[in-house]
């Protein structure tokens, strides 16, 4: 778990339409966003999602 993952993550989805693509079908809540983003290999929890949304 890291949270530069996560920003790792939501710079990438900025930059990579295969990836938006790819995650967008799964995202139909945050927990999912985050389950879809760990299967890709970005390690961050739910709770860490929430702070950075949050901040």
């Amino acid at each position: 778990m890291t949270k530069a993952d996560l920003h790792r993550f939501v710079d990438d989805l900025e930059k990579d339409g295969d990836l938006l693509e790819a995650v967008r079908p799964k995202a139909t809540g945050l927990a999912a966003l985050v389950a879809a983003a760990n299967e890709r290999g970005y390690e961050f929890t739910l709770d860490e999602a929430k702070t950075y949304i949050n901040r």
